[in-house]
């Protein structure tokens, strides 16, 4: 059986959706049939790739055209590592993942033409998809209800995380002494504006400067996170790294006195369980998958409240008694998630899909996603599940 791989959109810009392939192709490659399995990229995203596979990737890659369709019908299977099965192959069955439904959460952070986009190429992906794999039990509820599928061929495979993924390495940046941290792209949703906010109160109200740390890639549409540092006065608090190659990012954790995590919704929350496992107490919000992660291993705050993460920060950076409570339970959480096999769970799934017969999408079909996809598009409240606003 011959797999094709499409990892054309892994960029960094890709967020935790490039680190989570890298998690189970890593474990693929270590299979004896690994040869089943071909990578398609372009040029444009090698490099992405090479920043977070081992060089045995490059044995099993394919370079294509960004823009291709059609691949050689000789694939059994075409998996995509995103929401979107872009390619198609004569014969070939389709397993896609879905890590998340923001786009039904939060309409409203995507222009009307993305969020058209999304829906309808979204709903048409999970229609025609014999297998989906997702990360989380939230998120495999979400996917079935916003996209009108079967829960019954949607697949959970969360990532395995153990001592590989936080090994420290050399040439880190100049650090605070001590530090809380943050990692996210600037999203909306990832909500650093109320984490800034936070921080300004804890020193305005309590007296006390935390250190704050903050790292993940950022795009031009998304959250300016400088200016707002500006606007809070935090600039001798914060400091924004950036984008950070793993083994840099775990050095980076592994230094710090807590990982603070206001997003709004994750589909999993990978830095939650990393921070865990590196002995790092965690304070976070509850929404989407982030309750089912965590448990009671964090510390939890209303991440819809500025002065209840204040209250939150406070508590972390203060209480030691509490840190050490937060490591402990951290630890027996993520020791779970370090046993883990993703790249059989994969596997199983691309044998289960191709035992299956391709799912037919006709014309009066594919007519009815697309004005679904347009009512939500231009009625996006029409399209949230249970956000807040």
């Amino acid at each position: 059986m011959l797999i094709g791989i499409d990892a054309v959109p892994l960029t960094r810009e890709a967020g935790g959706v490039r680190q989570y392939f890298a998690r189970w192709f890593g474990e693929i490659l270590q299979s004896p049939r690994a040869n089943e399995e071909i990578v398609l990229f372009h040029g444009d995203n090698e490099s992405d790739l090479d920043e977070v596979l081992p060089p045995r990737w490059r044995d099993h890659r394919q370079q294509i055209s960004r823009g291709v369709a059609r691949v050689a019908d000789e694939f059994d299977v075409l998996f995509s590592t995103t929401p979107v099965a872009r390619l198609r192959a004569r014969g070939a069955v389709s397993v896609v993942t879905m890590p998340d439904v923001l786009e039904a959460v939060y309409p409203r952070h995507f222009p009307l033409r993305e969020r058209l986009a999304r829906f309808s190429l979204h709903a048409e992906s999970a229609e025609r998809a014999n297998r989906i794999v997702t990360l989380s039990r939230h998120s495999r509820a979400a996917i079935a209800s916003f996209y009108r599928v079967p829960e019954s061929k949607i697949a959970v495979v969360p990532p395995r995380i153990g001592a590989a993924e936080v090994a420290p390495s050399a040439n880190l940046p100049d650090l605070p002494a001590e530090y809380v941290l943050y990692t996210a792209n600037n999203w909306p949703h990832k909500n650093h504006e109320r984490l800034l906010r936070a921080l300004a109160t804890v020193r305005d109200r309590h007296a006390v400067r935390v250190a704050c740390v903050l790292t993940g890639s950022t795009s031009t549409s998304g959250y300016d996170i400088a200016a707002a540092i500006e606007r809070y006065r935090l600039s001798d608090q914060v400091r924004h790294l950036g984008y950070l190659e793993p083994g840099r990012f775990a050095a980076v954790l592994e230094r710090a006195r807590a990982m603070v995590f206001p997003s709004r919704f994750e589909g999993f929350g990978m830095p939650l369980i990393e921070s865990m496992h590196a002995g790092v107490p965690v304070a976070c919000g509850s929404d989407a998958a982030i309750g089912e992660l965590v448990g009671d291993a964090a510390l939890r705050f209303d991440a819809d409240d500025s002065d209840d993460i204040a209250e939150a920060i406070v508590r972390i950076w203060s209480d030691r008694g509490l840190r050490a409570r937060l490591v402990e339970g951290g630890r027996q959480r993520a020791a779970g998630f370090a046993a883990i096999d993703m790249g059989a769970a994969i596997r199983r799934c691309w044998d289960d899909a191709a035992s299956d017969e391709i799912p037919l999408v006709g014309v009066r079909r594919r007519a009815a996603i697309r004005a679904r996809a347009l009512r939500m598009a231009l009625l996006p409240d029409v399209a949230q599940l249970g956000a807040k606003a």
